[in-house]
Formats: C-alpha cells, sequence, structure tokens
C-alpha cells in the first residue's frame, strides 16, 4: 500500500468536506473537532491494514495490498520463537489508550501470561492455574484485579 498515496487522498477529501461544512454554516471550531476526528479514525484504520492482511492467496487485493506471504514467502518460514516468549506480548505495544497501555507495561512477566493466555488464547482460569501451579482462586483474583484496573 502506498502510503502516502493515501494521505494525499485523504487531505483532498478533508478539504472538500471543510469547504462544505463552511457552507453549511459550521463554526471553525466544529469544523477542526470533526476534521480531527476524521483524521484518527483514518490513521487507526492505515494502522489496522498494515498490522492485519489476508494470509489468503486466493483473494484479489490488488497489487499494492497482495498478501504478505505472497510478496515475501521467505519471510514466513521462519518459525516462530515460543520456547522463550519473545514477541508473545507484543499486542500490548499496540494499545493506544495511554492509561491502559502504562498500567500493562507496569505488570510482571506472571501477570502479562495469565493476561495474555485468558485474554487472547481463551484459557479458562482452571487451564491457567494448572499451568502456572497457582491455585484456581489466586488466578481468579489476579483476573479480577485486571478488569477493575482496565475498566
Amino acid at each position: 500500500m502506498n502510503y502516502g498515496k493515501e494521505y494525499t487522498k485523504f487531505y483532498k477529501r478533508m478539504e472538500k468536506q471543510q469547504k462544505k461544512y463552511a457552507a453549511v454554516g459550521m463554526t471553525d471550531e466544529q469544523i477542526k473537532n470533526i476534521c480531527d476526528f476524521d483524521k484518527e479514525i483514518f490513521l487507526s484504520d492505515l494502522k489496522y491494514m498494515r498490522h492485519n492482511q489476508s494470509l489468503n492467496p486466493c483473494e484479489d487485493m490488488g497489487d499494492d495490498m497482495n498478501p504478505y506471504i505472497l510478496r515475501f514467502p521467505k519471510s514466513f518460514t521462519v518459525p516462530a520463537c515460543e520456547c522463550c516468549g519473545e514477541g508473545r506480548y507484543d499486542w500490548i505495544e499496540e494499545i493506544e489508550n495511554e492509561r491502559i497501555y502504562s498500567y500493562l507495561k507496569t505488570l510482571d512477566k506472571t501477570d502479562l501470561e495469565i493476561l495474555t493466555m485468558n485474554a487472547f488464547e481463551g484459557k479458562t482460569q482452571k487451564e491457567i492455574s494448572a499451568i502456572t501451579g497457582m491455585s484456581q482462586q489466586a488466578v481468579s483474583y489476579r483476573i479480577r484485579k485486571y478488569r477493575e484496573a482496565l475498566s
């Protein structure tokens, strides 16, 4: 995907929209707020497209959006290193809410592992307790603590 081209198209659309908003009597502040919101959505969509491309080689997505598996096949032959946990908590870097991000960065490896197993792998408290060696009550307490802190 050509991100520069996407930005250019976005800003051209925004200029047209700003003229329409002004023509219907919106204030400069209202127009700025709408534009800021639209830009936030645009950037979020770009981030999503950059990180979530289909691996299905049968999907026709255009030349600039071919699945990465077709464009860089050798990159997909390296197995993920699950033995040492590298990259296991990379999902934290995708958190956009500063308060939640800051909280997650304070958690130790055990807390991150429990949170990852519960939220992303769908493991039950009983399964997590068997894996971690903690009691089910201790796992339940930690998960409740995370939910309270993140809500």
